[in-house]
């Protein structure tokens, strides 16, 4: 999914940015998205179709990128600007839904609010959902599997697509090495992709991509874990709540196209 994109403007491309919706995976714009320089906050990016804003004419530097929505988690990051021109690379910026976005009728959602012991809501929780049932497999490594230190990775069997910004545990086929690992680009290799990191270990052909998704909870500790389809009927998902050190585990057995309340959640106490 890595791309370029052309412009036919006059002025010079420093920075283009796309914003995609992490629980459709595909490009999302619109009017309730904001995107602006912490440094330049007048400077408004130009917007194309497809979830693009561009920034032109920006000195070398570094650049603190905010993101705004109604419907999104805040997000800050900082995004460099090169004196030569990177021939227009887009930088993909993942937009986390928030706890009342509008999910479609039939969307499989884990919510919960996530308080501390004295009852009060916890804001940026951070929360883990693995998908470990066989059934939720993405795809399965191809070729001669994958080696360690490789940080790209062939697939086979995909399902649903793989997307830049997917997190997924690899799991080989007898379930006894894991690791998990960050799809950062596409290759030139047809369903084969480049990783944010080196592996850690080697994986036979026939290793399982299992899905990870990472959120966190609100400024009022809800929260809202979603799942991208396809879903099994009926899955297993081990869940993660963690705050300041202290980390709550949960392993739940998910109906797929239903949504699971578990109410209140105490960081740092058994479930």
């Amino acid at each position: 999914m890595e791309q370029y994109y052309k412009l036919n403007i006059s002025t010079r491309v420093s920075m283009i940015i796309c914003t995609v919706d992490d629980y459709t995976s595909r490009p999302r714009s619109g009017g309730n998205i904001v995107v602006s320089l912490r440094e330049q906050p007048r400077k408004r990016p130009v917007r194309k179709p497809g979830g693009y804003y561009i920034f032109t004419d920006l000195d070398c530097g570094m650049y603190g990128v905010a993101v705004r929505s109604d419907v999104y988690m805040d997000l800050d990051i900082n995004i460099p600007v090169e004196e030569i021109e990177p021939v227009n690379q887009v930088t993909y910026i993942i937009l986390k839904p928030c706890s009342h976005y509008p999910f479609l009728n039939g969307a499989t959602l884990i919510r919960a609010s996530v308080r501390d012991m004295m009852g009060r809501g916890i804001p940026g929780a951070g929360v883990k959902a693995v998908m470990v049932s066989d059934s939720c497999a993405r795809a399965r490594l191809s070729v001669d599997g994958a080696e360690k230190g490789q940080n790209n990775i062939c697939l086979a069997n995909v399902r649903g697509g793989i997307s830049v910004g997917d997190e997924y545990l690899i799991r080989d086929k007898d379930g006894k090495k894991t690791e998990y690992c960050l799809i950062a680009g596409t290759t030139e290799t047809e369903k084969c992709y480049r990783l944010d990191d080196s592996l850690q270990s080697s994986y036979s052909r026939g290793a399982i991509m299992l899905p990870v998704f990472n959120t966190k909870s609100d400024d009022r500790g809800e929260v809202v874990v979603y799942f991208r389809e396809p879903c099994p009927d009926h899955f297993k998902v081990k869940l993660q709540f963690e705050h300041e050190k202290n980390l709550t585990e949960k392993e739940l057995d998910i109906e797929g196209g239903k949504i699971v309340d578990l109410g209140v959640i105490n960081i740092g106490q058994a479930i």
